[in-house]
């Protein structure tokens, strides 16, 4: 697996570092948001996640850190596989920073519209535990996120999750 990710600047950086300087940034007091996109190819989707830092004391602005991938899977054409991958790959990513540093705040950013026009309004409900659940530590994330999805869209979630780490 390739272990580089990207400044907001465009240098790569190992994610050990990316690790390093949130360990940093939560010792100043400040919180981690960690989110997932994506976009459907002819051969597969590109996802693209970020670790955003933000609010440390003494801090103006924010970094973040960014990493894309190409998943040549051709299933992921619905909309609802993919935001299902997409929240999947975010709480990986959510676990590996709680696991590495435990004191993180950390919140996800999950794109699900609440707007009668969004299409995505109706996995709302299905995926709401997820931003609650990962605050609770590890554990209770796992359970939060399983407990809180319809049974497949769990196990989609469940397998994206192995996958990315």
């Amino acid at each position: 697996m390739n272990n580089l990710w990207a400044t907001g600047k465009g240098y790569e950086v190992e994610f050990n570092d990316v690790l390093l300087e949130i360990k940093c940034h939560v010792s100043l007091g400040g919180d981690v948001f960690i989110g997932t996109d994506s976009m459907p190819r002819i051969d597969g989707c590109i996802f693209a996640s970020a670790i955003c830092l933000h609010g440390g004391s003494g801090q103006s602005g924010g970094r973040y850190f960014y990493k894309r991938t190409v998943d040549r899977n051709k299933n992921l054409r619905s909309l609802r596989h993919r935001i299902t991958c997409e929240v999947g790959r975010s709480i990986a990513l959510a676990i590996r920073v709680a696991e590495s540093n435990p004191a993180a705040r950390v919140e996800i950013h999950i794109d699900i519209g609440a707007t009668p026009l969004s299409k995505t309004r109706d996995l709302k409900d299905d995926l709401r535990t997820v931003n609650k659940g990962i605050r609770k530590g590890v554990k209770q994330t796992m359970h939060t996120v399983t407990k809180g999805l319809k049974k497949d869209m769990a196990k989609e979630a469940i397998k994206g999750l192995t996958r990315y780490t």
